[in-house]
Order: structure tokens, then C-alpha cells, then sequence
């Protein structure tokens, strides 16, 4: 039984920052040093990121975002009253793409890592989208960047449990909401990285004639790298979430990639044949990919495409590289998706166009 992503829809909040501006307000705003600039313009330059959206229109203004030594829970509010309707709207963008009734979507699950509430997000879509009283809801929460690849695993297995099934997905983060008022270098890396969006998918089994299939889900795969614990992580702090990020983390994923890829890919095709759905953690991870699996350039166009104009967005971005990888036409039907996150973790999907 065949299981389909049949609609995919991506959204990022309006106000944005180009990547010139960026640098100026954080210089201006953290009052760095000379050095201290200077190492900003270079680790912003290094990242490849030319403009990050975020639900705060001005966050450097301690008149809409928190400002120094406000704690969690003013972050927690934002994030309270904003990401709901971006849950929202880009929910109701894939239902309408999907083009079924409202009332037959079974399941609704949400993803999300900056931001916890409760009711969550899967529940408070069912009056904002008119679902049916009796969907079953799920949340999965602070996975990180591999979040959207763990929910689409579970839809696929509601999916397959019933083919009347159809599952909404929505991913939806606003990391802004926890920038770092810190001039450490380990901060401004992190501060320099993040942005806000939200992505969702309808997915299904046994399309049906008024279904257009985009994606079939072939294959899942997930790899726990040994001592690997503190590469990365993402931890609850008195002034927001706080990321850390090793140097490292490039060279751990590069160890493994291949072989993973490989066994992921081999009941199929050749890795080598497929398009690269690579979340774009960073221009490091990236590369790194690139290299150690010898791919050439148009096998990563999407993932350097999202990179450019959104920045990491954590668990959205994989599905806003999917969105982008359906907009180029490819000889190949295949495409693997590549996602990292805290653990530190390596998760696949082997998808194939329809």
C-alpha cells in the first residue's frame, strides 16, 4: 500500500531581515566591539543566509521582544499568541491544495521545539479549521530539526493502519523568539543561523482520483551517532531556549553519512541517482554532505536554495526543502531526505515523485 504527501504547503511570518541589516542592528544592538563585529560579519558571511523571516517585526526593539534579563516566559506569550495563526494558516493552505473535506482529515499531529503550550497547537487547529471533534491529535515536541522527519514516519504508520486515513501535519517554529542578548562567539554563531516558518503536509494511502499524489514515502531510517551527546543540544533557560552547537557536528554527520545513505537508498536505487533533500542545519552540514557523498551541484539546488532565503527555520525547513525540490524537474524520480538534530541524530526518508 502506497503512501502519498498529497499537498505541501510552506509559510514564514512577513517581517524579514536581509542579511546586511541584520548585522548592523545586532552590532548596533549588543553594542559589540571592534573584534566582536568583526567576527560577526564573518560568521554571517560564512553562512550563506541572505534573509531570515521573523514573527517579531523589529526584534531588537525591547518594545516588541523581550529584552535583556526578561525571563522565559515573556518568550513563552509570544510564542503563545503568534504561533497558532501561523499554525493556522499554513494548515489551512494544505488542506485547500489537498482540496478534500475539512471534516475528513482523521488525524492532526503538530511539531514544534520553541514553544510549548497546553492546549497544544493539534488541538486548537480543530475550531481554527473546522476538523471534525473526533480527530485524533498528536504533538510532538523539542526534536529539533528532525522533528518533521519523525512526523511524517507517524503519519505514514496512521496512514497504513487505515487507507480512509488522511493525516495533517504542521510544523511550525519560531526561533527568534529565542535570540541570545550575548556577544559570546558561541551566541552570535547561534543568533546568526535561526529563522521563523511554518510547513504543512496532508498525507495519505490509496490516493484517490481526486487526489494528486506529490510524494510517495518508500523508506525511513534514524542513527544515534556514539558520543555524540554534546555536539549539540537545545535546552530550556531563563532567557529562552538556549542552543550549543559543536564545531565538531560536521565531521560526526560526515563519518556516516555515506553508509547511511546508502542502506537507505539501496532497496530502491543508488544514492548517487536520487535528488538530495538535505536540511540545511548550515553551510558546514551542507558541504559536508556534498562532499562526502560526491554530489554534484543540482542535487543540492533545494537545500541551498531554503538556506539563502530562510535561514534554518529547525523543524519546518526539510518540508520547505521538499517544496522546492517539487519545483525543479529532475531525470531521476527519487529523492532522499537528509535531517540532523540533538542526539546528536541522523534521520532519512526515501521519497519518490509521483
Amino acid at each position: 500500500m502506497t503512501v502519498s504527501i498529497l499537498s505541501l504547503a510552506t509559510k514564514v511570518p512577513e517581517a524579514s531581515l536581509n542579511r546586511e541589516t541584520f548585522v548592523q542592528r545586532l552590532q548596533n544592538h549588543l553594542s559589540l566591539s571592534p573584534e566582536e563585529a568583526h567576527f560577526l560579519k564573518k560568521v554571517v558571511r560564512g553562512t550563506s543566509i541572505e534573509k531570515r523571516h521573523s514573527v517579531v517585526a523589529d526584534m531588537f526593539n525591547p518594545d516588541s521582544f523581550p529584552s535583556v534579563g526578561q525571563e522565559t516566559s515573556a518568550r513563552s506569550l509570544l510564542y503563545q499568541s503568534v504561533a497558532p495563526a501561523l499554525a493556522e494558516d499554513v494548515s489551512r493552505a494544505a488542506v485547500e491544495s489537498w482540496g478534500g473535506n475539512v471534516e475528513a482529515i482523521t488525524h492532526v499531529i503538530s511539531v514544534s521545539c520553541t514553544g510549548c503550550i497546553a492546549p497544544g497547537i493539534e488541538f486548537l487547529l480543530v475550531d481554527r479549521l473546522g476538523l471534525s471533534r473526533s480527530v485524533e491529535r498528536l504533538g510532538i515536541n523539542f526534536m529539533g530539526c528532525f522533528g518533521a522527519f519523525k512526523g511524517l514516519a507517524v503519519a505514514k504508520a496512521l496512514a497504513l493502519e487505515n487507507p480512509k486515513n488522511r493525516v495533517l501535519l504542521v510544523c511550525t517554529e519560531l526561533c527568534s523568539l529565542h535570540f541570545q542578548h550575548a556577544s559570546t562567539k558561541e551566541t552570535l554563531v547561534a543568533n546568526s543561523l535561526f529563522g521563523d516558518g511554518a510547513a504543512a503536509v496532508v498525507v495519505g494511502a490509496l490516493a484517490t482520483s481526486n487526489e494528486k499524489p506529490l510524494l510517495s514515502l518508500k523508506g525511513q531510517a534514524s542513527l544515534a551517532l556514539p558520543g555524540s551527546l554534546d555536539l549539540m543540544t537545545w535546552s530550556v533557560g531563563d532567557t529562552g531556549f538556549k542552543m550549543e552547537l559543536s564545531p565538531k557536528v560536521p565531521e560526526a554527520i560526515g563519518e556516516y553519512i555515506v553508509p547511511f545513505s546508502k542502506k537507505l537508498a539501496a532497496p530502491h536505487t543508488d544514492f548517487h541517482e536520487c535528488t538530495f533533500a538535505v536540511h540545511p542545519g548550515g553551510r558546514a552540514i551542507v558541504e559536508t554532505v556534498a562532499k562526502a557523498c560526491s554530489l554534484n551541484e543540482s542535487q543540492l539546488e533545494a537545500s541551498w536554495s531554503v538556506l539563502r532565503q530562510y535561514g534554518n527555520m529547525s523543524s519546518p525547513t526539510f518540508l520547505f526543502v521538499l517544496d522546492e525540490v517539487l519545483k525543479k524537474k529532475s531525470d531521476s524520480p527519487w529523492v532522499l531526505g537528509l535531517g540532523f538534530g540533538p542526539g546528536l541524530s541522523i534521520e532519512g526518508l526515501l521519497l519518490k515523485r509521483e
